[in-house]
């Protein structure tokens, strides 16, 4: 293995500058898509607007025939020489729902500022440029190249789109290229087991003043202890074992008592079996709670997917990091639960890549540094180099 990655870094060193060279030129054009897409605010369930002009795009692009299924996903082919390979390589078009505002990005010589611009925008605009790129390289691949904007991936959309795109395609996929924004540098290629859970708590009776009402039960009062229950729940140190309690909501007003209040909370973990057990306790310690404090509580667990991925040796995960060295930065290694956990677990092999540096969208707008694209770009176009030319069979 070590002897095809020395051979193949020097192929890709002979080529960096003429490429970069070429990857400059679309720069404007990427530009242009991430402007045109962020113009597009889409929610999770209501992609319908970004897909048609994610289509658009793709005909832009001079992809052919490119299509949007019944779930919105947008996907195109860039036709092989020969089409014996399917290389997969996808980004999500949907936004959390604080981020899907209708907000004008601002592009400096720089750097590029917007919500959603870092976690989904940049990613994509570097999907439906990647045909011009590849053009303009004069990059003629023996695989097809499967382009798929994917949708329903945050919160109950529970990874939906690239679940459903891969459920429907006909042919077998080799291997898959996931996009993010940032930072420039990952590769991820594992997932851990995951469950996400809402927890309610509500009382049957109607809103009362605290004050005539005296010593109560509460809604609040008994998500607090649900709270208590999760907290004390004992995790393994082996296998690597956690419960995020990542938002709370309840109540009406100062002087009412609450009659409704949630929670909502990941669990992650290395092991399926340990998840089973984890969330069998959850709902037990719920039903305890209940039964104390005379509310109901109910427990809603969704989002469940098993521990899946592939190892550093493995062939394609090795290129990328060797990929990610060549450009000067050292591969950011670490587990990604998003849209790669369904190719892995059918067993495709993936990683993640992200296309450049900045800041991701909080209380503050996002931001993406324009600098270190080409070279973001540059890592995609050398491993789609390299999974044609073999490098990266398993």
């Amino acid at each position: 293995m070590t002897k095809k990655i020395e051979q193949l870094t020097g192929e890709l060193a002979d080529k960096r500058d003429g490429w970069l060279e070429g990857i400059s030129l679309s720069r404007e054009l990427l530009l242009s898509n991430l402007n045109i897409i962020s113009q597009v605010p889409v929610e999770t369930f209501r992609e319908e607007k970004r897909a048609t002009i994610l289509q658009e795009r793709f005909l832009a692009s001079h992809v052919p025939e490119p299509s949007a299924d019944d779930v919105d996903n947008v996907s195109g082919i860039i036709q092989g020489r020969n089409s014996e390979r399917r290389i997969l390589i996808f980004a999500h078009m949907d936004h959390q729902p604080e981020m899907a505002i209708d907000e004008n990005i601002v592009i400096s010589r720089d750097r590029v500022t917007g919500r959603g611009v870092p976690e989904d925008d940049l990613a994509l605009a570097s999907l439906i440029t990647l045909p011009d790129i590849l053009s303009r390289l004069d990059l003629k691949l023996s695989s097809d190249v499967i382009l798929l904007a994917s949708t329903r991936s945050h919160g109950r959309g529970d990874l939906e789109g690239i679940r459903h795109f891969l459920d429907q395609y006909p042919d077998d996929i080799g291997l898959a290229i996931n996009l993010i924004g940032i930072p420039l540098g990952t590769v991820d290629y594992f997932s851990l087991a995951k469950v996400r859970c809402d927890i309610n708590s509500q009382t049957e009776e109607e809103p009362e003043p605290a004050w005539s009402k005296g010593i109560n039960t509460s809604a609040i009062l008994a998500i607090n202890a649900v709270i208590n229950e999760i907290s004390s729940i004992l995790l393994p140190k082996q296998p690597k074992t956690t419960i995020n309690i990542g938002m709370i909501s309840g109540g009406e007003r100062y002087s009412i008592i609450s009659t409704n209040a949630e929670i909502k909370l990941e669990v992650l973990s290395q092991d399926d079996e340990l998840m089973e057990t984890i969330i069998e306790e959850i709902h037990d310690r719920c039903i305890d709670v209940s039964a104390k404090y005379d509310v109901l509580i109910t427990t809603d667990f969704f989002g469940r997917h098993q521990a899946a991925g592939l190892s550093y040796s493995h062939p394609l995960v090795k290129t990328a990091g060797s990929i990610i060295g060549l450009l000067g930065y050292r591969p950011i290694v670490s587990y990604n639960n998003s849209e790669i956990a369904v190719p892995l677990s059918r067993s495709i092999p993936t990683v993640s890549l992200g296309v450049t540096t900045g800041a991701m969208s909080g209380k503050k707008r996002g931001y993406v540094n324009l600098p270190p694209l080409a070279s973001g770009i540059l890592q995609i176009v050398m491993l789609l180099h390299a999974i044609d030319h073999g490098y990266c069979d398993g």
